[in-house]
């Protein structure tokens, strides 16, 4: 059973309504296609992501600062016994 096929099973166990935008270049009848697509909803999902995707960068700007700070401390440790 293909991917989809699961994928679309599960929907409609599940009761899910999957609010993707249809790739209209690879689409072959678009007229054919039935599918309900909330186009608010949708750039709204965008924003939260592309917020998720900055506050992971600005996570691992925080580790990296971290790191540095851990670093500086051993070498000023080592830099006094010398």
């Amino acid at each position: 059973m293909a991917m989809p096929d699961l994928m679309l099973k599960a929907f409609v166990k599940y009761v899910i309504i999957p609010n993707v935008a249809i790739n209209k270049r690879n689409a072959a009848n678009l007229d054919e296609l039935e599918y309900l697509f909330d186009t608010e909803l949708y750039e709204e999902r965008f924003v939260v992501e592309r917020t998720n995707e900055t506050n992971a960068k600005h996570r691992l700007g925080l580790h990296y600062l971290a790191f540095s700070v851990i670093l500086l401390r051993k070498v000023d440790r080592w830099h006094k016994k010398i």
